[in-house]
């Protein structure tokens, strides 16, 4: 087609928004509406023929024509997407729709084609493959393993750290359940758990990290880490799963945990020894020693006492870790097992010159709790609360009625205070506010740690407030009961710590 004819069809083309144009079966350019004159800021007599050629990206004009070429053999419709120069310079993304036109036999006589501007949709597109390319990125390169799930537990992705923790590939999983990466009889009853989850709401594991136990493509059963984060993705809600795998973890922990037992056992045995001679020697049981000795021994025996008190501690610990300590519930009065544990401090701080009384009290206070372990608590605190007071300092201590149903017992004193940024670990084993070898105060770290655990395991807790400079206060706080004339003494209650609960997951708890 040489000359252009009918002008209904001229005048409607340059009325378009789209860029309109015509080829000949060669691929020349015949005709071409004012938009694309304007997009491209050339003259008529410039595009026509093999002139629109030159307005192509360079990286984009083989490929367009070989599309071309393959459909002009099959006299076929085909699009194509290319860069085309713009009048303003640069290059705009080109989508070129174009629709075969027949001469009167039915052969190829050309192509009507109609170009829309979509760089604004590129732009929106390579932005979207940047983002999703940079999110992978930071996927695979991270340390932990990160798997999503749909509501049918499908695992819809497997990040390169999981595959080396699982063993599996990710094309291993992906549109596979979950339930693979958990032990039986666990793996069973994963669906039950979502099913439950999306009836009740109720989340056993969503937004909360646990211990579990995963199995690895071999079928080892291995420990590991687990966080559930629910998101939404099209209205439908997706599971994402950060995995670590503590196998290392576990095994020096169990390694320091039997070494601390070995070692305390150890040496217990010849410590009671060691103190018991002591004890003897001190109290003159094989006749009078000279001062200059009798000094010696005492000092030895004090120190003989703090080391079994340490080790003792170290047991407890490794005792409470392991969900091995017993407690023995019963329903008691409060105050006398407070004036005792008062009591049972008074030489230590009379050796120390510190004043330990009792203050405000709350009367006829019942408890259920194990009065040993009651008191080991109250026992911690006080000698804490002495050996970080001045000289001729008070340590004071009250019970007074909490929140909730709770009574709570004070031991408060005049100390330096605690530290701020120790504040955060008081609590945590082997913790110091001065870790130094030249601290003045003695311990281990673990008499906080250990009332933590016991006051928890008779269902109470414990925290303190302080202020720099002007001493601390530890609290004790623990659920009241009632007593009656025809009750006064419930059943006894005896029971062992337990572990963590396992939870509803398809995956054990530690």
């Amino acid at each position: 087609m040489n000359r252009m004819t009918g002008g209904d069809f001229v005048e409607m083309a340059d009325s378009a928004l789209a860029l309109i144009w015509l080829s000949d079966a060669d691929s020349n350019g015949v005709w071409f509406n004012k938009r694309w004159l304007q997009y491209t800021g050339r003259t008529m007599e410039q595009e026509l023929g093999q002139g629109w050629m030159e307005g192509i990206h360079p990286d984009d004009r083989e490929r367009c024509l070989a599309v071309y070429a393959n459909a002009r053999r099959a006299s076929r419709p085909f699009e194509t997407e290319f860069r085309l120069r713009q009048a303003r310079g640069g290059y705009g993304w080109i989508a070129d729709a174009c629709t075969p036109r027949l001469g009167p036999h039915g052969e190829l006589a050309g192509y009507l084609r109609h170009c829309w501007d979509i760089t604004g949709h590129k732009l929106t597109e390579q932005a979207l493959q940047e983002s999703a390319l940079h999110t992978q990125a930071i996927l695979d390169n991270a340390l932990d393993g990160i798997v999503t799930i749909d509501e049918r537990g499908l695992i819809h992705s497997f990040n390169r750290a999981a595959t080396g923790i699982f063993g599996y590939a990710a094309k291993e999983v992906i549109g596979r359940n979950v339930s693979m990466l958990m032990p039986e009889p666990y793996r069973s009853h994963h669906d039950g758990y979502l099913e439950n989850y999306h009836s009740t709401g109720v989340p056993r594991i969503i937004g909360i990290g646990r211990e579990v136990e995963g199995c690895r493509k071999g079928g080892d059963v291995f420990p590991m880490e687990l966080a559930v984060s629910q998101i939404s993705r099209k209205g439908r809600p997706m599971y994402v799963g950060i995995v670590r795998d503590i196998t290392e973890r576990k095994r020096v922990e169990r390694m320091k945990s039997e070494f601390v037992s070995t070692v305390s056992h150890e040496l217990r045995t010849p410590l009671t020894s060691i103190s018991g001679a002591l004890a003897l020697l001190a109290a003159g049981t094989l006749g009078e020693l000279p001062a200059q000795a009798g000094q010696m021994i005492d000092i030895a025996h004090e120190n003989s006492r703090r080391l079994a008190h340490l080790i003792n501690n170290l047991l407890d610990m490794e005792r409470l870790a392991a969900g091995k300590i017993s407690f023995d519930l019963q329903p008691q009065p409060l105050m006398p097992l407070v004036e005792q544990a008062l009591e049972s401090i008074r030489v230590y701080a009379e050796q120390r010159q510190v004043s330990c009384r009792l203050g405000e009290c709350a009367d006829d206070v019942h408890v259920r709790v194990d009065g040993i372990r009651l008191q080991q608590i109250l026992i911690n605190f006080l000698s804490n609360a002495v050996k970080f007071s001045p000289q001729k300092g008070i340590v004071e201590m009250t019970v007074s009625h909490g929140r909730d149903g709770k009574v709570r017992v004070d031991v408060v004193d005049q100390g330096p205070g605690i530290p701020q940024e120790f504040r955060a670990r008081i609590f945590q084993r082997f913790s110091q506010a001065d870790s130094s070898d030249t601290r003045q105060v003695e311990g281990s770290g673990l008499g906080l740690a250990i009332s933590k655990e016991l006051a928890e395991g008779m269902g109470g807790s414990v925290g303190f407030s302080s202020e720099e400079g002007k001493g601390a206060c530890f609290y004790l706080e623990l659920p009241t009961m009632e007593t009656s004339p025809d009750n006064p003494n419930p059943p006894t209650t005896t029971h062992a710590a337990q572990p963590w609960p396992t939870g509803e997951t398809g995956i054990k708890t530690h």
